[in-house]
């Protein structure tokens, strides 16, 4: 099979000829280590190199709607197309900071000048890692675009935005919907750029738990995200939920969505692969749990074998998995933990899959 071919059946919850492999490529030192190249900023064509060099079978190619797309690359404080100032930082290589609020109240969310999402600009770099992605052996493209809760949070703070779900419910409705005009502009013209896969990014939960209430979410958060999933299964693209935290209490509501598939599953937040699989496998392909805190960063290569050979073990039976780490690849995670991943998944991730005693 294509890198492409194995990653979709994954996606559609069929077993491919072996488990497909994907990150988040977050570490500059990986791209080094690899490629003998350190980017400045995410390159598609760079993560392209590296997806192949590690045989991995998509990569994430993003529109993030929070992020301008013309950050200069000297600006230590910068803007984004929304009005969020962003500080750099290293150690949240490629996201930035972000650290000043636009709307601090309903008068300032009607002053901001929503970015125009149909700008042809806005795509190009995307078209241009279609067409890579291709050539350099018949790699999955993945695109991204935040949840309109995502979107709130950057626009308004954590603070502020969870005490107006309560107290101004109005106006963070305003901006969901907003945000759900743009947000669907963006899905189309994701779609005709060439995509395989839609990537929603929305995280809702903390370690131990979701970020508020699941029976609000359900009522304020939770139409606007199937508005998004069913403008991309429209275009015909399958769509993953990447949400951090423990969100074990609305993993129902992510299948009633209609998302595809869950990424990436945090075991710091007791996110039990094999039991979801139990539960959500013939719904939902899962991705990830190779823990990224611990083992991936800190562990020795005997322990990232065994966290591998588990997620091996309750994840990829019958197929609608995908092997990665917990979170991303990001700075600070050794690079020979993350080839030893890689190594055992060599050894053990063909099917049928026979795994040591």
């Amino acid at each position: 099979m294509t890198p492409k071919e194995r990653f979709l059946a994954a996606i559609h919850k069929h077993q491919p000829d072996k488990v497909p492999l994907f990150d988040y490529l977050f570490s500059q030192d990986l791209f080094e280590a690899v490629l003998g190249k350190r980017p400045e900023s995410y390159d598609f064509r760079l993560a392209i190199d590296l997806v192949v060099a590690l045989g991995h079978d998509a990569v994430w190619a993003p529109t993030l709607a929070a992020k301008t797309f013309t950050k200069s690359e000297s600006a230590e404080v910068y803007p984004d197309e929304w009005g969020t100032l962003y500080k750099k930082e290293n150690v949240s290589w490629p996201l930035d900071a972000p650290f000043d609020y636009p709307v601090k109240c309903r008068a300032d969310f009607e002053k901001i000048r929503i970015p125009d999402a149909s700008l042809p600009e806005r795509y190009e770099a995307l078209k241009g890692a279609v067409k890579y992605a291709k050539v350099r052996g018949e790699i999955a493209v993945i695109g991204s675009l935040l949840g309109p809760f995502s979107l709130a949070w950057l626009l308004m703070g954590p603070e502020y935005l969870l005490t107006a779900m309560y107290e101004e419910p109005d106006l963070v409705d305003d901006i969901f919907r907003v945000y759900l005009r743009y947000a669907l502009t963006c899905i189309r013209n994701n779609a005709e750029c060439g995509i395989d896969c839609l990537i929603i990014a929305e995280d809702l939960g903390y370690d131990t738990g979701v970020f508020y209430s699941p029976a609000l979410m359900r009522e304020n958060l939770f139409p606007f995200i199937k508005k998004m999933v069913n403008e991309a299964h429209s275009a015909g693209l399958p769509v993953i939920l990447h949400c951090d935290g423990n969100v074990n209490a609305i993993l129902d509501d992510f299948v009633d969505m209609g998302f595809d598939a869950l990424h990436p599953l945090e075991r710091k937040s007791h996110m039990d692969l094999k039991e979801i699989k139990r539960k959500y496998g013939h719904k939902l392909c899962l991705f990830g749990n190779v823990d990224s805190c611990e083992i991936l960063a800190f562990g020795t290569l005997e322990e990232v074998e065994a966290a591998t050979l588990s997620c091996l073990r309750d994840g990829a039976d019958g197929g609608g998995y995908v092997l990665g780490s917990d979170h991303s690849l990001s700075m600070g995670i050794k690079i020979e933990n993350v080839m030893k991943m890689y190594d055992t998944h060599r050894k053990y991730g063909a099917y049928p899959i026979r795994l040591p005693d």
